[in-house]
C-alpha cells in the first residue's frame, strides 16, 4: 500500500524512538485506546468488536472535528500499518512503517489527503494535518515512555 503522491496534501515525517517495532505495533493496533494517549482522536471504535484487527477491518473515529470511516489496507506485524479513510468531502491514506535501527525503531508516517474540501481549503488542510502528524508522533513517543514506566500494562512482541 502507498499513499497518493499526487494528492493535494501529502505529508511524510519520521522519528527514531528507543522502543521495539512490536511495542509500537501493539500501541497503534489498539485503535479503541487511541483517544487515551492522542488528544486529537475521539470516539474510536471497531466495526466488528469481537473480531481481531486485520487487513480489511473497519473502524470509526473522529480526528479533531472530522468524523471518519477507515479500512485497514496494510497489516504487516510489526512492520507496517495503514488505512484508507473517508469523511466529509475528504479521502485520505495513512501509512505507518517501523524499521529496527541500532537505537530503537525508525517510525515513519506518510499521509495523503484529497477531495473537494481539501481542494477548497488546501493551505488550511495542509497546516492542520502537519500539526496532527507532528502531534501524533510526539504522543506516540510519550505513550511508549509511559508504558515503559508502568511495565505491567505493556504488551511485549
Amino acid at each position: 500500500m502507498e499513499i497518493n503522491p499526487r494528492a493535494p496534501v501529502v505529508i511524510s515525517r519520521e522519528t527514531v524512538v528507543p522502543f521495539s517495532p512490536g511495542q509500537i505495533w501493539n500501541l497503534l493496533t489498539d485503535i479503541k485506546a487511541w483517544n487515551t494517549w492522542f488528544r486529537y482522536v475521539q470516539k474510536p471504535s471497531l466495526a466488528k468488536k469481537k473480531e481481531p484487527l486485520a487487513q480489511g477491518s473497519q473502524f470509526r473515529w473522529q480526528l479533531r472535528t472530522l468524523a471518519l470511516i477507515s479500512t485497514i489496507t496494510a497489516f504487516d506485524s510489526p512492520r507496517s500499518l495503514g488505512w484508507k479513510s473517508k469523511g466529509s468531502g475528504t479521502r485520505a491514506i495513512t501509512l505507518w512503517t517501523f524499521e529496527p535501527v541500532e537505537s530503537g525503531t525508525l517510525v515513519r508516517i506518510e499521509h495523503s489527503m484529497q477531495g473537494l474540501m481539501v481542494l477548497m481549503f488546501k493551505d488550511r488542510t495542509l497546516t492542520a494535518m502537519e500539526d496532527v502528524i507532528e502531534n501524533w508522533l510526539t504522543s506516540l513517543r510519550q505513550a511508549l515512555q509511559n508504558q515503559s514506566k508502568h511495565p505491567e500494562t505493556e504488551t511485549e512482541s
